[in-house]
């Protein structure tokens, strides 16, 4: 078989270039997967969903009681009233403290979500415009050369001559 100019084929560097972009398509997919998990944690967190602050308030309550409720079990019979009394009273005035810093703490924890949610939109739409460009950049710089971008400038010249220009 003898040089066949129609038969061009240099698809090589276009298939690496292709492959290359598939698993770079691959890898973005899996971390913006993970990434799109942690937005949505972060805008429950912001909703005031998932509080950690409302769960630590939740057990300080529960330690609060129990320890009153101990220290009003273990009274003599003829303190008993007063003890209950007392360990209400102490369990009242601790939670309400609690609940104020728990508030505060939630409010804090509600705005630092939000900080970390708008961050992270940021950066996936940031990761998502790198992306496009690198795609279209792969795509212009790896085309396969046509017939004509190979052979155009020896049936030019041959033209030339054939013409006498």
């Amino acid at each position: 078989m003898g040089f066949n100019p129609f038969s061009y084929d240099d698809n090589a560097g276009w298939q690496s270039a292709t492959d290359a972009a598939g698993t770079a398509d691959r890898r973005y997919d899996q971390f913006g997967g993970q990434l799109g998990g942690d937005i949505e944690a972060l805008r429950r967190r912001a909703n005031g969903q998932d509080s950690l602050s409302a769960e630590a308030l939740r057990q300080g309550n529960q330690q609060i009681i129990a320890g009153q409720s101990s220290m009003a079990a273990g009274a003599s019979p003829q303190n008993s009233t007063i003890a209950a009394l007392t360990a209400s009273r102490n369990a009242m005035t601790a939670g309400a403290g609690l609940a104020g810093q728990t508030a505060q703490a939630g409010i804090m924890e509600r705005q630092a979500a939000q900080d970390a949610l708008v961050q992270a939109m940021l950066r996936r739409q940031q990761m998502e415009a790198e992306r496009a460009a690198q795609q279209r950049q792969l795509a212009f710089q790896n085309q396969p050369k046509s017939w004509w971008d190979t052979y155009g400038g020896a049936v030019t010249g041959v033209a030339k001559l054939a013409t006498g220009v």
